[in-house]
């Protein structure tokens, strides 16, 4: 996985083990970890109900594109 996201990257870094479990450190946040966590279990799941599935999203083949951007007129 490559992590292009500043802020999970930060996340991450303050991410540590509690007992027996894991949180953040005081002060800190952990909902960008926690979502992560919970999209690459929801991955897993589907790429072992369809292997397909996982192909499709470990094949890259095309490069990434980036979206079209966005222009607003907020002087209106």
């Amino acid at each position: 996985m490559e992590i292009n996201s500043k802020p999970l990257i930060s996340e991450l870094k303050n991410f540590v083990a509690t007992g027996v479990s894991y949180k953040a450190k005081p002060g800190e946040h952990d909902d960008l970890v926690s979502s992560m966590l919970l999209a690459t279990r929801m991955m897993k799941v589907l790429a072992d109900f369809d292997p397909k599935i996982f192909e499709h999203w470990t094949n890259r083949t095309s490069e990434y594109t980036a979206p079209m951007p966005i222009f607003a007129n907020l002087g209106v």
